[in-house]
């Protein structure tokens, strides 16, 4: 798993994120069905419409 550490405005703020290798590909899987839905395109980064 990789944990990573977000910091938001406020610096007394901070989230502990953990993600699993099933928790990505579905997020790939969904950001690529929704480049694909709107005639997009996914590079594994970012989506671009």
């Amino acid at each position: 798993m990789i944990e990573q550490t977000c910091r938001s405005r406020s610096p007394s703020v901070v989230s502990n994120t953990v993600t699993s290798p099933d928790f990505v590909r579905e997020a790939d899987n969904f950001f690529q069905a929704l480049a694909d839905t709107h005639g997009g395109d996914y590079d594994g980064w970012e989506p671009s419409l």
